[in-house]
């Protein structure tokens, strides 16, 4: 049997497999005697390991009464932690939507802020294009050619022809 199998017998003898896997490892074990035995073996080795470990806790005597006396202390912890918690969440209701608006409007900033700019040559216009510049109020049309010629025409709204 390999080592996958094995672990998975030992999970179903724990009883740690689901409904349907368990349901799958039933009928498997029924199908072989192999691993029927395999899980008697298993179940007799769990339960020699428990007796062996009651008969350690009773030979030691009992850790009831030191474990007693801390189960105040804990009791008293978790109640405290219980009400710190139960006020937090009504002020975090009142504070939190507005904190997490602040916080994501903070952060599109900052990554607003931090955006790589390009490097000029990716801004300058490409031969052949035409762009539209609007120069304080004056408008410019460029044109540049693959020559290294650049037309700039001036435009004036006040005649049919402008300037």
């Amino acid at each position: 049997m390999n080592e996958r199998s094995q672990r998975l017998l030992e999970a179903y003898c724990d009883g740690e497999l689901g409904r349907l896997r368990r349901a799958w490892w039933t009928w498997r074990i029924r199908r072989s005697p192999d691993r029927r035995r395999e899980v008697d073996a298993i179940l007799r080795f769990s339960q020699q390991v428990r007796d062996h470990e009651r008969e350690a806790i009773s030979a030691g005597g009992s850790l009831w009464p030191e474990v007693s006396l801390g189960l105040a202390a804990v009791d008293a912890r978790v109640a405290a932690e219980a009400t710190s918690r139960a006020e937090a969440p009504q002020a975090w209701r009142r504070i939190g939507p507005p904190l997490g608006a602040l916080a994501a409007i903070g952060v599109a900033a900052l990554l607003f802020w931090e955006a790589p700019v390009p490097p000029p040559e990716l801004l300058s216009p490409v031969h052949g294009a035409v762009r539209y510049l609007d120069t304080d109020g004056q408008p410019v049309l460029v044109v540049e050619d693959d020559a290294g010629v650049t037309i700039i025409w001036l435009m004036d709204d006040s005649g049919p022809g402008g300037v």
